[in-house]
């Protein structure tokens, strides 16, 4: 049985498993991160390289700056758990920059339901299929 399997027939959750850390790690997740989540807190986010030069006060000199739209602004700013970011092509001198979080508050779990579905949501958009997915068999 897999440990999302377990989980969800109540069975209580051990300690996170390799597999577990290590899609933790693609997320770049800090260390001890899965506990804070399992906690109810939220994960803490490695950076590496030249983005570790504060990227926090960067980020808010940008927020301020008022380049962006409030709305836009505001749903950066929330506690929702950064999944993901992505600067994809349009056209050919256009580009959209998407930056893919969770709600505030969610499970380990729906993180990763979440992510999947951004994954497959950002192969339609790189392939250029601009049609809808087909409607699931029982009509939902």
């Amino acid at each position: 049985m897999s440990t999302i399997q377990s989980i969800e027939r109540g069975h209580e959750f051990g300690k996170p498993t390799r597999t577990i850390r290590a899609y933790a790690k693609l997320l770049n997740w800090a260390d001890g991160s899965i506990e804070q989540v399992l906690s109810g807190g939220n994960p803490s986010h490695e950076v590496h390289g030249a983005a570790a030069l504060n990227v926090q006060a960067s980020m808010d000199a940008d927020l301020d700056d008022k380049r962006l739209p409030l709305r836009i602004v505001h749903e950066l700013s929330d506690d929702g758990t950064l999944l993901d970011t992505a600067v994809l092509k349009i056209g050919d001198k256009g580009r959209a920059i998407v930056v893919v979080k969770g709600e505030p508050g969610v499970s380990a779990e729906e993180l990763v339901e979440e992510l999947r579905a951004w994954d497959r949501s950002r192969a339609r958009l790189e392939s250029g299929d601009d049609t809808d997915p087909p409607a699931a068999a029982n009509g939902s």
